[in-house]
C-alpha cells in the first residue's frame, strides 16, 4: 500500500472514531427501578416439526407464523438489576399441520419459570422519560395438552393428553415509561408430550388402547404490554 493509501485509511478511521465518540459518551445502562412486573400479550408460533420424528423429506411444515397462536401472561420478580425470575403462562392452539388438517384439535397450556438476564440500555436510546432493555429468557416447565379427535362413523376415539414438559430460549426488547410499557420477543420452544388413545368400535369389538409421544419444535414470536411496580 502506498503512503497516500495509508493516510487515506488512517483518515477514514479518524472520521469513524469521531462519529462513534458521542456514543461512547452515553450514560451508563439504565435499569427501571420497579421490583416486579406483570405482562400480557399475544404469541404466534411457527411449527417447524411435529410428531415422534421429523418428516422423512426433511421439509417440515410450510412456514407460517400462525401455526400455533396463543395468549401469554407472566409475573416477573427482580433479583438484581441484571437478573429476574419470571412465572410464565401460555395457552396456544394448533391450527396447522397434518393432524389439524385431519380434524384433530390440539391445545396446550404451558406453565413454567424463566430466568431473565437483562441489559439496560442508555436512556438516550428512547429519550429521558423511558427505560429500555434487551433481555434473554430461558423458560422451562410443564405442558398440559388437550386433544380431541375428529368424529368417526365406524368407531369412537377418545384422546387423553398426558402432562409433558417444555423448554426454550428467547431474546426480547422491553420499553417502559414510568409504570407501563411494551415488549417484543422471538425465541425457540420445544414441547415433549404424550397422548393416550382409546378406540371403541360401534359393532362391539374389543377396544384398542394406544399411546404415542410427540415432540414439537417451534419458533415463537410474541408482543404485548407490561406494567412495572
Amino acid at each position: 500500500m502506498t503512503r497516500a493509501g495509508v493516510h487515506a485509511v488512517l483518515g477514514g478511521l479518524a472520521v469513524i472514531a469521531t462519529a462513534v465518540s458521542p456514543m461512547t459518551a452515553w450514560s451508563e445502562p439504565a435499569y427501571h427501578p420497579a421490583s416486579s412486573r406483570v405482562s400480557l400479550g399475544l404469541s404466534f408460533g411457527e411449527l417447524v416439526t411435529s410428531g415422534p420424528t421429523p418428516p422423512a423429506d426433511g421439509g417440515g411444515i410450510p412456514f407460517s407464523l400462525f401455526d400455533s397462536p396463543g395468549i401469554n401472561a407472566g409475573y416477573e420478580l427482580r433479583i438484581r438489576d441484571w437478573l429476574a425470575i419470571a412465572a410464565t403462562f401460555r395457552v396456544s392452539s394448533r391450527i396447522a399441520g397434518p393432524a389439524r388438517e385431519a380434524g384433530t384439535l390440539h391445545r396446550n397450556l404451558d406453565m413454567g419459570l424463566a430466568p431473565h438476564l437483562r441489559y439496560g440500555m442508555p436512556r438516550e436510546l428512547w429519550g429521558p422519560f423511558f427505560s429500555s432493555e434487551i433481555y434473554f429468557a430461558f423458560p422451562v416447565g410443564v405442558s398440559l395438552p388437550h386433544v380431541e379427535g375428529p368424529p368417526r362413523r365406524a368407531f369412537e376415539e377418545r384422546l387423553d393428553g398426558r402432562t409433558g414438559w417444555f423448554a426454550g430460549a428467547t431474546i426480547g426488547h422491553a420499553v417502559i415509561k414510568t409504570h407501563f410499557g411494551g415488549y417484543v420477543e422471538i425465541g425457540y420452544r420445544m414441547h415433549r408430550t404424550r397422548t393416550e388413545s382409546t378406540i371403541t368400535f360401534q359393532d362391539g369389538s374389543p377396544s384398542l388402547v394406544g399411546d404415542r409421544s410427540e415432540v414439537d419444535h417451534q419458533i415463537v414470536f410474541a408482543l404485548g404490554a407490561l406494567a412495572a411496580f
